[in-house]
């Protein structure tokens, strides 16, 4: 990712361990997320072993209470795991909620479904996709397909089919003006 402060504030920091050790978790604790930029300078201590604040923007809840560490509160197990299609299930403790956290990239084409009902996709510590979950036993489903992605799917379709008709029309028509060879 190239993201302003990506790198050089994520990637090359502390919260690198954060990165390589958990790609979800559950936080009970959410802050709203700080202007653009500062999201950095606040992970950029954090590690695998520290508790880990979960940003949400202003669409995502806010928690009180103190962050956690990873792994550390409810369950979360990964029921099936592809580039477009993340499958979770998720034990989140009695009494309140949380929000199901990762270190998985957001963009506007992921979708989500808790329990087959659609949920909102929350952006998590700036670059990171999330979902508010309630207390209980769920599955969630993370789907990924960009706006627009079937008709550039389908207009790769009919420029592959113009291609291959154009290559044979020129085959036909070089095949044509070729005079007969001769054998002597």
């Amino acid at each position: 990712m190239t993201a302003l402060g990506y790198n050089e504030g994520i990637v090359q920091s502390r919260f690198a361990a954060v990165l390589a050790a958990n790609r979800f978790w559950l936080s009970p604790h959410t802050s709203e997320a700080p202007p653009a930029g500062w999201e950095a300078a606040i992970l950029s201590n954090v590690d695998a072993d520290s508790p880990v604040p979960v940003l949400v923007d202003g669409r995502g809840p806010v928690l009180p209470g103190d962050p956690v560490r990873p792994g550390t509160y409810g369950g979360v197990r990964i029921t099936s795991f592809a580039p477009e299609r993340v499958v979770l299930d998720l034990d989140v403790p009695a009494g309140r909620g949380a929000v199901l956290a990762s270190t998985e990239r957001y963009a506007p084409g992921w979708s989500a479904e808790i329990d087959g009902a659609p949920a909102e996709v929350l952006r998590v510590n700036r670059w990171f996709r999330g979902a508010a979950v309630s207390a209980g036993r769920h599955r969630v489903v993370f789907q990924y397909q960009p706006r627009g992605w079937w008709p550039l799917v389908a207009l790769s379709a009919i420029a592959l089919v113009l291609s291959v008709v154009g290559g044979g029309a020129l085959m036909v028509r070089n095949a044509r003006r070729q005079p007969p060879s001769s054998v002597a």
